[in-house]
């Protein structure tokens, strides 16, 4: 059953149409800035070209972050824990987080990977940046998904912030809580500037899960950011590789 909270956080109900023009506006400049602006080229290691690219879009996503806290707190006279970004919250869901991580690991791997990898007809967008059939390199392919994962948190954790702490909530607040959730889900793919048709059932289903995560959490940020990491993490390291990051169909 999806947990009910209508109670709706304090700086929300404060909350002007001037604030959510600045910061869509922001991030919106941060996420379409193309990272080739750094003119980065490694024409022998294309791996190395990726991830400093991934590097450079969780820069952005950290600067974001950091501003629209500042802005919220300072503005709003909110704090941390309104925020969902409390120690306190950290610790508690570190464990629900690794279980829902471990059992979504499970699903791709199974499910998604292994029937693409040893697929005969394999489609053009399955391409893994690492291989986990080969025990020989299993470990250290391994690690390489560990290598994703920092940036993919800070990527994952500031869509979640906007998904949850701003529109979601925005919408709780007008809106029967259930509408809330599906309003919210369908403006997702908008957030992401992911609005290519195959992609907006899959979109939806995830803002779906993430915003069911933040209720289940008590409205802290962690488990859902923490989902959101991993997500990112395995669907660009065992299907999609870089371009699983750098989607913008507006283009």
């Amino acid at each position: 059953m999806f947990p009910t909270n209508k109670r709706n956080k304090k700086y929300i109900k404060k909350f002007k149409f001037r604030d959510f023009l600045i910061i869509f506006l922001f991030w919106a400049v941060l996420n379409l800035l193309p990272s080739e602006l750094l003119n980065i080229n490694f024409r022998y290691t294309p791996f190395l070209e990726g991830y400093f690219h991934l590097l450079f879009k969780a820069a952005g996503r950290f600067i974001f972050l950091g501003l629209l806290i500042f802005y919220l707190i300072s503005l709003y006279d909110t704090g941390f824990k309104e925020l969902g970004l409390s120690i306190k919250d950290l610790l508690k869901d570190l464990a629900p987080a690794f279980n829902v991580s471990l059992m979504f690991f499970i699903l791709v791997l199974l499910f998604i990977y292994l029937p693409l990898s040893f697929s005969t007809q394999q489609t053009s967008s399955f391409n893994p940046l690492f291989s986990l059939e080969n025990r020989d390199t299993l470990l250290t392919h391994l690690g390489g998904l560990l290598l994703i994962f920092p940036p993919a948190l800070l990527i994952g954790f500031s869509e979640q912030f906007i998904l949850n702490n701003v529109v979601f909530e925005l919408f709780n607040l007008k809106l029967p809580f259930l509408l809330s959730i599906i309003m919210a889900a369908l403006f997702y793919p908008l957030i992401i500037f992911d609005l290519g048709g195959e992609n907006l059932i899959i979109n939806f289903l995830f803002g779906i899960i993430v915003i069911y995560l933040y209720q289940k959490a008590e409205r802290s940020l962690f488990l859902p950011g923490l989902f959101a990491a991993v997500y990112y993490t395995l669907f660009s390291g065992l299907i999609f590789g870089w371009d699983f990051f750098f989607r913008f169909p507006f283009f």
